[in-house]
């Protein structure tokens, strides 16, 4: 039983494209940030309105928090990855996928 809604799309002044997913009691399930076709962006899952995971894209590739910086710094609203401290191996892709729960400072 799919328990997603439609997604909402928001395309901004700048070119830039926000969607974002909800599930059936309206609570926030992802949100992508984009320029372009996937020029650069990051895209946020939700569980119970808590951030447990970001993923990084650069070129229409997934790509390191570190690349994503470099290449964000060319796009004037595109957000900031969140900082915070890897403690866990529960990491995908070593750094393009992260949980929450991996990284949260305790």
């Amino acid at each position: 039983m799919n328990t997603q809604r439609l997604p909402k799309h928001e395309v901004l002044p700048s070119g830039k494209t926000i969607i974002r997913t909800f599930d059936k009691n309206g609570s926030l399930c992802e949100e992508d940030h984009a320029y372009g076709s996937l020029d650069i962006g990051i895209s946020y899952k939700f569980v119970d309105g808590v951030k447990i995971e970001e993923t990084y894209f650069s070129k229409a590739r997934l790509v390191s928090r570190k690349s994503y910086e470099k290449a964000r710094s060319k796009y004037p609203i595109c957000p900031h990855r969140i900082i915070r401290r890897r403690t866990g191996a529960q990491n995908c892709f070593r750094g393009r996928v992260e949980s929450s729960d991996s990284i949260m400072p305790k």
